[in-house]
This record gives structure tokens, C-alpha cells and sequence, in this order.
């Protein structure tokens, strides 16, 4: 498996095949997740992560004020059965486009097809190599060396 666990939909937690309707799921996590700054089923322990996205009617919460569009579009995105998933039905990712979330925030989608969409926060940074946005992260440099059989690397000295 490979992917963020907290994004994946209940159909990749239990191996029961998948379609592009995971995609629609993994942006219902992301927009929730940018809106309240937590992914919607977060844990600190993966078993209890899936175990929240499989029954996610019971641990999807908002916030209080959550705005309802939002609430509805992130619901309609987290809908467990993939086939009833906004962006899986009859009007696929239309549906998703058309939604009174983005129509509301007059959300121009030409305008991010064309790569003119302007961003509402740019941070100020310094240089390419300016890291003063981000939070602190350790460093972890240290590479295990591989203590596997010379024989397979010829003309490699170890």
C-alpha cells in the first residue's frame, strides 16, 4: 500500500478494488483538512485511523460554525459507498465543479485551467532556498549503510 492513511477511502482500507472515485474521497479529506486543520479521521494510531474511515458516518464531525456548503460538498465527497460518491455519478467531476460551494466563492475554473488563478496567500519568501515558512522538522541524514552480500555488487568495494 502506498499513500497518506489518513486519505484513503474505505474501499483501499478494505481491498475491495477501487476506482477514480478514491481521488473524490482523498479531496474530500484535503478540503476538510485545509478548512479545519486536521484531517477528518486523524489518529495517532493507524489501526484506529481505518477503523474511523471504515465507519465514517459516525467519526466525520465539523466544527460548530463550519460553513454548510462545505459541510455538504466534504459529505458528499466522504460517502463510504464509492458509488454514490459526488464525482462518481452520472455527472462525474461536473458535479463536483458545479457545486454551490464553489459557486459561491465564484470559484473561476477557466481561470485555473489557464494557470491565471491568482492565490489568496502567497508567503513572502527570501530565496529558493528560504525554509521560514515551514515548522522545524528534524534532520534525519543518517543513511543505513546495506550489509547485504558483496557478491551481487561486481567491481563494488565495501
Amino acid at each position: 500500500m502506498c499513500g497518506t492513511p489518513e486519505y484513503l477511502s474505505p474501499e483501499l482500507v478494505l481491498s475491495k478494488g477501487h476506482n477514480k472515485s478514491v481521488d473524490y474521497w482523498a479531496l474530500g479529506c484535503l478540503i476538510y483538512e485545509l478548512l479545519v486543520g486536521t484531517t477528518p479521521f486523524q489518529d495517532q494510531q493507524q489501526p484506529k485511523i481505518f477503523e474511523k474511515i471504515i465507519h465514517c458516518d459516525k467519526h466525520l464531525h465539523f466544527p460548530e460554525d463550519f460553513d454548510v456548503d462545505a459541510r455538504d460538498l466534504i459529505k458528499r465527497l466522504l460517502t463510504p459507498n464509492p458509488a454514490l460518491r459526488l464525482g462518481a455519478l452520472a455527472g462525474a467531476t461536473q458535479d463536483v465543479m458545479d457545486h454551490s460551494w464553489y459557486r459561491a466563492a465564484s470559484f473561476n475554473w477557466e481561470h485555473l485551467m489557464q494557470k491565471r488563478l491568482v492565490a489568496p496567500y502567497v508567503p513572502p519568501i527570501n530565496d529558493p532556498l528560504d525554509t521560514s515558512n515551514f515548522d522545524p522538522y528534524p534532520e534525519d541524514d543518517r543513511v543505513t549503510p546495506y550489509r547485504g552480500p558483496a557478491e551481487h555488487f561486481e567491481g563494488f568495494d565495501s
